[in-house]
């Protein structure tokens, strides 16, 4: 046993713990204190520290030595003095222990020095300190990092000497990746260390992902939000599901992409790196890969998609549809179809599926390129000549004997052909009758439609019931026609004008005011050239006030119309019409024939009214 001055003592370097408790420290000096009168010797410890010599080595690094005249015990503070200093005592165990003695003042510390390798101080260390509970999970992580730095282990072996299963270092070393203030958090134990491995994930992320989610719109996916729960809390499930939501949204399933992850690809735009094992972009979570790199994703997957179509139209001699048009502009063909395959169209194309599809033909030994044609479904003369081919084997006779309207007879080598893989000329030629005959079936049902409404329009000019019956249907509603068969023409045509003035009465919203029911009215009985009406029932007729409205009405009809090609004195005659008639207009106010507030005179006072297209007139007399 050695008496070592205080100030001559150093910590183990490979001490696990990094930070001591105040509070255990002074238990500690309380129970060593307790223990000074029976144990004078020690000073009231129960159990020495272990420690041993050591000096600066040519790297100028405090390394174990070993002196031949080192006294056997005692107290080395003399021994120490007169080497000039030069060698310092390194604690193995007890650092508690030396923490107790500063707070309880003493000089002196008694240790058993021994001759220990770097590795052996390491190996103490860790015993002393792995079952003690104030080791946390940051402590153990660098503790293992620094034996695989200083003494060049491999993750194995580092496990073998800590007894510990590799995955667990592998754990622990990932700890180390978390930032300094959630390792804090890891520290203090306000997260756990299931938490904080389900926090890795987010902090793997590139830090522009993080910043894009930080200011995204839901609050569940904010990086800080995740991290706040996770301190709060929240199991490592849910931030382990939160953080799985964050990486689906800005990152891209390595798992779904149809390339093999050690594949090279040659350059391209935004790529990254030759292949996605080697790159240091993607996110490896156990069973699932992740690209953090989108773009770089996009481009491969473009690049994969191009070199696949390239080869599998080596195959079939199919060229890849060109650009990126919409498959609605293309035209599907389904394994049926294999006799238009076999005329090599020129507009046959491939595009690539991403997965196999049986109901679509595909080159052979390449199940994710599929073959369309690149016109649109109306104008694919291949599809709507195979169409006609298998209607005229369905019933040769009858396509034997149809004659076509331009006088040509549809081909009896058609049939033969249609069996035997037609050529694309004879789809063109087939496809070439059926537009033939499609166009005079057309004509001949706009024929037959353009009698039936001769007939129609005369039934109804001969004031036929049953006519205006089929108008009111489609008017009032076919179930109410039943009502109508015993009525006449008038009748009838009272009913249509019953629904029609409901119609253009009734108010929607619910809330039925009669004013705005009168406007309704009056502008549908404006556009059908009545007369309008007013609150009291009556309609306008031959009164004053209906005159100044009926020259309202062809003032501002003819204003819409020509205001912008008018000629000059034209303008100035419609700018006159208008005075005269709001002087009229106030005139049979004054006298008590109108009032400014009927509805009838809304238009006029309102936003298109009389100032509205005095003051036009006026600007395009300045302009002229």
């Amino acid at each position: 046993m050695y008496y070592i001055p205080l100030n001559l003592i150093d910590p183990n370097p490979w001490q696990p713990r990094q930070a001591s408790d105040p509070g255990k420290i002074h238990e500690l000096a309380t129970s060593i204190l307790s223990y000074a009168n029976s144990h004078p010797d020690t000073g009231g410890l129960l159990q020495l520290p272990a420690g041993r010599l050591v000096g600066l080595d040519p790297d100028q690094k405090w390394s174990g030595v070993d002196i031949q005249d080192m006294p056997t015990s005692g107290d080395l503070t003399g021994w120490l003095m007169d080497l000039g200093l030069i060698y310092r005592i390194q604690l193995a165990y007890g650092h508690r222990r030396l923490e107790a003695f500063k707070e309880l003042g003493s000089n002196r510390l008694p240790v058993e020095l021994g001759k220990y390798t770097d590795e052996e101080m390491a190996t103490m260390a860790w015993a002393e300190n792995n079952d003690r509970e104030d080791l946390t999970p940051i402590d153990r992580a660098l503790f293992a990092q620094k034996i695989i730095q200083d003494f060049n282990l491999t993750q194995e072996k580092a496990a073998k000497k800590l007894n510990m299963s590799r995955p667990a270092i592998s754990n622990l070393l990932r700890l180390l990746k978390l930032p300094a203030d959630v390792q804090a958090h890891l520290a203090s134990g306000q997260i756990s260390p299931r938490q904080a491995d389900a926090l890795l994930s987010l902090f793997s992320l590139p830090e522009e992902i993080r910043k894009k989610a930080e200011i995204h719109w839901e609050e569940n996916v904010k990086p800080s939000a995740i991290l706040n729960a996770a301190v709060e809390g929240e199991s490592s499930e849910n931030t382990r599901k939160r953080v799985t939501q964050l990486t689906e949204r800005y990152a891209e399933k390595l798992n779904n992409a149809p390339w093999s992850l050690a594949l090279v690809f040659a350059d391209y735009p935004n790529r990254h790196a030759p292949a996605c094992s080697q790159c240091d972009a993607r996110l490896d979570e156990g069973n699932w890969n992740y690209c953090t790199l989108p773009e770089c994703f996009r481009s491969r997957y473009k690049a994969f998609q191009q070199d696949y179509l390239q080869r599998a139209g080596q195959v079939c001699g199919i060229p890849p549809l060109e650009g990126d048009r919409d498959l609605y502009r293309t035209t599907s063909l389904y394994r049926e179809h294999a006799q238009i395959l076999a005329t090599k169209c020129e507009n046959l194309r491939l595009i690539y599926e991403g997965r196999h599809n049986g109901a679509f033909p595909h080159p052979e030994g390449f199940p994710e390129a599929r073959i369309l044609c690149q016109k649109q479904n109306q104008f694919c003369t291949c599809l709507k000549g195979l169409e006609q081919m298998q209607k005229s084997a369905a019933r040769p006779q009858a396509a034997e004997s149809q004659a076509l309207p331009d006088g040509s007879q549809a081909p009896d080598q058609m049939q033969d052909s249609a069996l035997s893989g037609p050529t694309a000329e004879e789809l063109e030629d087939a496809a070439r009758v059926a537009r033939v005959a499609q166009k005079e079936r057309r004509r001949q049902v706009l024929d037959l439609a353009r009698q039936a409404s001769n007939l129609f329009a005369d039934a109804m000019d001969r004031d036929e019931p049953a006519a205006w019956r089929q108008l009111a249907g489609k008017l009032i509603g076919w179930s109410r026609v039943d009502d109508l068969k015993e009525l006449a023409s008038s009748e009838i045509r009272r009913r249509i004008a019953d629904k029609l003035s409901e119609e253009h009465s009734y108010d929607y919203t619910g809330d039925s005011r009669p004013d705005d029911a009168l406007h309704r009215l009056n502008e549908w009985l404006k556009e059908s050239g009545l007369p309008a009406l007013r609150l009291d029932g009556s309609t306008a007729g031959n009164d004053p006030l209906s005159a100044i409205l009926r020259r309202w009405g062809r003032i501002q009809g003819w204003l819409e119309q020509n205001i912008e090609t008018a000629p000059p004195y034209a303008m100035r005659g419609n700018h006159d019409n208008l005075e005269r008639l709001n002087l009229d207009l106030h005139e049979l106010i004054q006298a008590g024939q109108a009032r400014a507030d009927d509805p009838l005179l809304a238009e006029i006072y309102g936003d298109r009214g009389f100032a509205y297209w005095l003051d036009r007139l006026e600007a395009q007399h300045e302009e002229a």
